[in-house]
């Protein structure tokens, strides 16, 4: 008797990269988007030929191995984790709901040789399933390559780029994109539209470079910058314009799964089921309605900085996992955290928008979504000096000042230590007077101070080596002085 044949993509009876990878070449087209529940194939007289010539070589008869086979030739290219199922429609692997969908295409399979049942339609599904088991490491739309070059999957191939060069390639279902970036790659495309927006919204270069760099670092896979930012100022000065139908539209905008918009209560909310919309995603936009002031910032400096963090979706169980989004805020006003500390500011870049244009020009918003190829253009040339880059600018002159002002209003006992103050483990300063110079230095900086009970709590908390003792009969705190010029102040 013949042995069983082989899988004509060689998954089935034989495994392996090598298998695997001649498999790809004969993908069948998939559309993950066909609301179709079921997946539908037309069965040609002749492949029926060549599948009844393969059955009757194997011995006739039903043989599951041999019938999954055959059945495995038919679908698109398939790999499972666990009970979820990935099928490949020839840019990048998409999550079906389940594999019930080809149960039809097994009937139709049987029932052409009269072994037509559920169940056995069923255990054809499973051993698939089964046989295409993979440890394969997916991935959003962007990831390294060996050399260190950033890969970048696009609806028209695999864009590469380095500091120096861009080239782009036939798409790869070795590399695992789970999503794929549908603007295509046109290295003639410019974004005249754009670039001129953004020179009106911003006139400092310095500013205009920090919005460059930044919406470069969108496009690598890596939080190695640590950079987040938020533009924020009044209504009509083009921020919104320029995040949402510039950079969010230039890498396909939410529906591509390529931008997400998990508000920052979500975000700082560890128990939020918005969290696992993170894990692929290249920049998530918050916007002015998600923008409240948050008592925990702990997610907020985690992903900036790349650190695993747990979720779960709603129903599903709790899994770790490492997002290397970047966290972009467009609003009116800057976000507050009530706990803050310096941690936050040293992620958060800032601009201010406060151009607001003499002739607003209604079509903007369409004219600059119709420069999508080109911002993305921009966006790569950008990513091209990030790769060089060591520390994300902080901006202009404006931009410091902002950021000066964030500090103080977000972490102003941090402020008040680091400026006016020293730590000295045989010092010590009165309690009435270091509260009285904490309230002189809100007031000079033009913020209210919160009370005495609080300021000490914090004090303790933020620094947990300070002590409170008296000292010559006066109730002081030990380990900390006052510098001599605010004291001579």
């Amino acid at each position: 008797m013949s042995n069983p044949p082989k899988d004509a993509r060689g998954v089935l009876i034989e495994s392996g990269p090598e298998a695997l990878r001649a498999a790809a070449l004969d993908v069948v087209p998939f559309t993950p988007e066909a609301p179709a529940e079921t997946y539908t194939r037309t069965v040609t007289p002749l492949q029926w030929a060549e599948i009844e010539k393969r059955v009757q070589l194997a011995g006739g008869g039903y043989r599951e191995n041999v019938f999954a086979a055959e059945l495995k030739n038919l679908l698109p290219l398939v790999l499972t984790t666990g009970t979820a199922w990935r099928v490949f429609d020839g840019c990048r692997w998409e999550l079906i709901a389940g594999p019930e969908r080809f149960l039809p295409l097994a009937l139709e399979l049987l029932g052409h040789f009269n072994h037509a049942t559920a169940r056995r339609a069923g255990d054809l599904i499973a051993h698939i399933g089964a046989a295409c088991q993979t440890t394969q490491q997916w991935r959003g739309a962007y990831t390294f390559d060996s050399g260190g070059a950033v890969l970048i999957n696009l609806a028209n191939g695999i864009l590469r780029v380095t500091q120096t060069t861009i080239d782009l390639g036939p798409h790869d279902w070795t590399q695992g994109f789970c999503l794929v970036i549908p603007t295509a790659w046109e290295p003639r495309a410019a974004c005249p539209c754009f670039t001129a927006t953004i020179a009106e919204a911003m006139p400092d270069t310095d500013d205009r470079e920090l919005f460059r760099l930044f919406a470069g670092s969108v496009l690598e896979p890596s939080a190695r910058l640590e950079a987040g930012l938020a533009v924020f100022g009044p209504s009509g000065t083009g921020k919104s314009t320029l995040v949402n139908e510039g950079v969010a539209e230039a890498i396909g905008g939410p529906a591509s799964g390529t931008v997400s918009r998990v508000s920052l209560r979500q975000l700082c909310d560890p128990k939020s089921y918005s969290l696992p919309g993170l894990e692929f995603s290249l920049v998530n936009i918050i916007t002015e309605g998600d923008a409240l002031e948050v008592e925990e910032s702990g997610n907020f400096k985690g992903i900036i900085s790349g650190e695993p963090f747990e979720c779960r979706e709603i129903y599903g169980k709790p899994r770790n996992i490492v997002t290397t989004s970047k966290l972009l805020l467009a609003t009116n006003s800057l976000p507050r955290f009530r706990n803050g500390t310096d941690a936050e500011g040293r992620r958060l870049r800032l601009l201010n928008f406060d151009q607001v244009p003499a002739t607003p020009d209604p079509e903007l918003k369409h004219r600059i979504h119709a420069e999508a190829p080109g911002v993305f253009l921009w966006m790569v040339k950008a990513l091209q000096d990030v790769l060089a880059l060591r520390v994300m600018p902080w901006g202009g002159a404006s931009a410091k000042r902002v950021t000066d002002r964030f500090a103080l209003s977000n972490d102003s006992l941090g402020c008040f230590v680091t400026t006016e103050c020293t730590f000295d483990p045989a010092g010590h300063t009165p309690r009435e007077e270091l509260i009285a110079a904490f309230n002189e230095f809100a007031d000079s900086h033009g913020f209210s101070a919160d009370n005495a009970v609080w300021f000490f709590r914090k004090l303790f908390d933020r620094f947990p080596h300070l002590t409170a003792k008296k000292r010559g009969g006066v109730r002081s705190i030990v380990g900390i002085t006052l510098k001599a010029d605010f004291r001579a102040g």
